[in-house]
């Protein structure tokens, strides 16, 4: 029982994992051996009795806040937005964890612009989780168009090998295009801070998408058992003061009248040649005369 490299080819344990839930294992080897690891947590023996509480982490509590920078959630787009502009939007807590895996469920998750939904394997901190975004303004004004910005995320990640996180943006909030930005690698298991920058588009109301992935390829809706989607709206600046139209005409520059006097004549050149003035004939006098 305490050999963990074969507890996946046990085909009893394969086809009763979360059996309770109607679904069979996703990931036979990574499922087993987190099981085999939870049970060993629990008693030295590696036995637990089966009356033995579960300990959870506690439920995630939404204090109303008043900072215009932090997200709300919008029910109409259904994921958090921070509707007034400014220098930076936080998600604060409205993304931790995801949709409804074990331990804590992700409030008002999946957190989705479009019908894309979470994974629903695994549990609050010990599987992967999108957990917070940040945006922040790098141009020193507020987020407009044109403008760089640097995204910020809170993931909770499994693998250093196995999990990716994408990042996309959307010009239109409401009709979301996903742009595809780049992808960066979790440096460690558990919680990790990972950031990429990127220009933003034409739109009053955009949005950024940041996915955590347990393998699989990049794409704006991954659909992996282990996979956690989150949407972050915020709305944007489309006039950019510094490059609006001047409000006064530009100073003409003045031009010299011409003068009054006449233009004198070219200078002869001394060494270019001057024709012979052709003889005038003169006729003779008559003779006898």
């Amino acid at each position: 029982v305490n050999d963990l490299s074969n507890w996946h080819e046990n085909p009893n344990l394969v086809s009763n994992y979360n059996l309770e839930l109607g679904h069979m294992s996703f990931d036979p080897n990574r499922e087993a051996q987190k099981m085999f690891l939870h049970v060993s947590s629990m008693a030295p023996s590696g036995c637990v009795d089966l009356a033995s509480p579960i300990h959870l982490p506690p439920t995630i509590v939404l204090k109303p806040h008043s900072n215009p920078h932090v997200a709300s959630y919008d029910h109409d787009l259904s994921v958090p937005k921070c509707s007034t502009s400014g220098f930076v939007c936080k998600s604060a807590q409205l993304l931790q964890s995801r949709n409804n895996i074990g331990g804590v469920s992700e409030p008002n998750g999946d957190n989705t612009l479009d019908s894309c939904t979470d994974g629903s394997a695994g549990y609050f901190h010990s599987d992967e989780s999108v957990d917070y975004i940040r945006i922040i303004s790098l141009g020193g004004t507020k987020l407009q168009t044109g403008v760089k910005i640097r995204i910020v995320a809170n993931v909770w990640a499994y693998s250093t090998t196995h999990d990716f996180v994408d990042f996309f943006h959307a010009n239109d909030a409401t009709n979301p295009e996903w742009m595809f930005i780049h992808t960066v690698k979790p440096t460690s298991s558990g919680m990790n801070t990972i950031s990429t920058t990127h220009i933003l588009g034409h739109g009053s109301l955009q949005a950024i998408r940041v996915i955590i992935r347990y393998n699989g390829v990049a794409t704006s809706c991954p659909g992996g058992s282990y996979d956690d989607v989150d949407d972050l709206a915020f709305v944007v600046e489309t006039s950019n003061p510094s490059s609006s139209e001047p409000t006064h005409l530009p100073t003409p520059i003045p031009i010299r009248k011409p003068s009054r006097f006449p233009t004198r004549k070219p200078t002869q050149n001394p060494f270019e040649k001057v024709p012979e003035p052709t003889p005038i004939s003169v006729p003779s006098p008559k003779s006898g005369k």
